[in-house]
Order: C-alpha cells, then sequence, then structure tokens
C-alpha cells in the first residue's frame, strides 16, 4: 500500500478515534477511566492477535528477561493512557492538542542530556513556541479545569518518559511492545476497576444502554486499535519524519473539527492565538527534526568516542 494512503488513514483514523473518545468521556460523562481504558486496551489486545494470525504482523515469542525489562516501560504506559483519558475529559480538545505537544520539549531535553547534540535553530524555535503556545493556553483557557491540567501534566510526563525508554532502550520491537503494553494494561486495569468501584458505579451511570454510548465504546476500541497498527505500519515504511508530519496534519484537522462537533467551548482571542501558535511550533519541530539514528540514539557519549577511534 502507497504511503501517501497510510497517511491519508493515519489522519482519517486520528481524528476519528479522538473526537469519540472525547465524546464518550464529556458529553455522556463516562467517568469510569479504568473501564474506559482497561476496555480499549482489551479490543488492542485482540486486534493485535488477531493481526497476527493473519499474518498482518509478526509477533516475536516473548521471552521472561525482555519482558522482566520491559515491565516498567508497560506500567508506567498505563499511567500515560489512564491520565490522557482523564485529561480529555476535561478539557477543549484544542488545549490537550497544545499542551500533548510539549511532550517534545521533554524528550528533547533527555536525548540532548543523553547524547549532548543540539537540534537546528529552527527546531529550537519551534520547541519554544510549543512552551509559549502551552502557557498561553493555560493562561487564557476560559474553561479552566485545575484539575484537568493537573492531569494533562502527568500525561505530558509519563508520556516524555514512555517516549525516552522506547528511544533510549529497546529491548523489544515496537510491535511487540504494544502487544505486551495491552496485556499488561488489561491484567491491571480490568482488577483495578473492581477495586475502585467503577463496576459497582456504573449500575448508576445513566446512558448505559444508549446506542450511542454502546456504540461510541465499541468504536473506540476499535478505532484506537486500528490507529496503532497504521501507525506501526507508517513507520516501518516510511520512517519516524514522515510519521511525524502525518501527525501534525492529524493534530490541525483534529482541532478544526472539534469547533463544530463540541458545542459551549469559548475562544477568545488569546486562547485561539496561543492554539494555532502551537500547532505551528508542532509543525517546525516534525518538519526540522533530524531522523532518528538507532546505532547513536541508544549509544551513551562515551561509547561513541571509543566506538569512532575504533
Amino acid at each position: 500500500m502507497a504511503v501517501w494512503w497510510h497517511q491519508i488513514c493515519y489522519v482519517i483514523i486520528y481524528v476519528a478515534a479522538t473526537i469519540t473518545n472525547k465524546y464518550v468521556l464529556s458529553v455522556l460523562n463516562f467517568t469510569y477511566p479504568t473501564l474506559f481504558q482497561g476496555w480499549q486496551t482489551l479490543v488492542g489486545f485482540v486486534i493485535t492477535r488477531i493481526a497476527a494470525s493473519l499474518n498482518q504482523i509478526h509477533l516475536s515469542p516473548l521471552d521472561r528477561t525482555s519482558l522482566r525489562n520491559w515491565l516498567p516501560a508497560s506500567l508506567l504506559y498505563i499511567i500515560v493512557i489512564y491520565s490522557g483519558s482523564k485529561a480529555l475529559s476535561r478539557i477543549p480538545v484544542a488545549a490537550f492538542v497544545v499542551q500533548h505537544n510539549t511532550i517534545e520539549i521533554l524528550v528533547f531535553l533527555g536525548e540532548w542530556l543523553y547524547t549532548g547534540r543540539l537540534p537546528s535553530y529552527l527546531n529550537q524555535s519551534g520547541l519554544l513556541l510549543i512552551i509559549a503556545s502551552a502557557v498561553g493556553v493555560w493562561i487564557s483557557d476560559p474553561q479552566l479545569s485545575p484539575i484537568g491540567y493537573t492531569w494533562m501534566l502527568i500525561h505530558v510526563i509519563s508520556s516524555s518518559i514512555y517516549t525516552l525508554q522506547t528511544i533510549i532502550r529497546q529491548p523489544l520491537k515496537e510491535v511487540d511492545q504494544v502487544h505486551f503494553n495491552y496485556l499488561t494494561s488489561v491484567l491491571i486495569l480490568i482488577p483495578a476497576s473492581f477495586v475502585e468501584g467503577d463496576i459497582s458505579a456504573m449500575e448508576e451511570y445513566p446512558h448505559w444502554t444508549l446506542y450511542r454510548f454502546q456504540t461510541g465504546c465499541i468504536m473506540s476500541g476499535i478505532l484506537g486499535a486500528t490507529l496503532m497498527m497504521i501507525h506501526l505500519a507508517l513507520k516501518q515504511q516510511s520512517g519516524t519524519i514522515s510519521t511525524n508530519m502525518a501527525l501534525t496534519v492529524a493534530k490541525s484537522f483534529l482541532v478544526f473539527t472539534s469547533l463544530f462537533v463540541f458545542d459551549g467551548v469559548i475562544y477568545t482571542a488569546q486562547f485561539t492565538f496561543s492554539i494555532v501558535a502551537g500547532l505551528v511550533g508542532h509543525w517546525l519541530v516534525c518538519y526540522t527534526k533530524p531522523p532518528c539514528d538507532p546505532d547513536s540514539a541508544h549509544v551513551p557519549p562515551e561509547d561513541k568516542e571509543v566506538k569512532e577511534l575504533q
């Protein structure tokens, strides 16, 4: 399949998945994240196994050492999806996108400390624009939710650490990481829904039998898993830069689409300007980001010097 077709599918499904999640979490007020994320990861695990059985993806036999080494990252992944769900339910989609872009800042700092390399001045300008826009959105958001932005901060920090983990240390292939993340999430989130009381609280949820809720939950699981499969295929076929550019297009379309889907969101001039600046900053960062060099990304600076001397 052509790269451009993968990119178009990625953009469409990214927008549809996020809009669906926001609708279920905010409009239908489904405030049971262990159940919601447990369901989504269960669907993801099933679809991953089906894709493997149809020879669409190749899952490696998971040995005990690799699983043990990757377990901390899988636990961090649970924090990522849990906090992201809590944040998305409380803040506007556009604000979520701009704050999500700040992951690039922490990843840049981590890579700089690890490798000692600095990106181009244009890339650094994009990073500064992302910081400024995130602060601007936070101080000008008319719907400001302190709890929502607190969860967003947790999401950004945990996502940044997880991303650095995948860059610096990769005991598993990316598709195996996804597979193991899904499995770990299901094994932890489903029992957690009993411990937190989400299962018992569901009895009081008013939209349990509403077809829009049932359709939204089903589609959120399918779209999320499909998005992950397309992400893996696009990254393998065209590389990280092409995938990042598809992500920037998807985020731009997502912000634009959310304006017409969700009513009641107030956009002041400063709030709107900050959102646009955040999107431009992310475009700059992704467009000027150097391609990842696997041989250099996972080797400490002192080891690189030895390697070059040899």
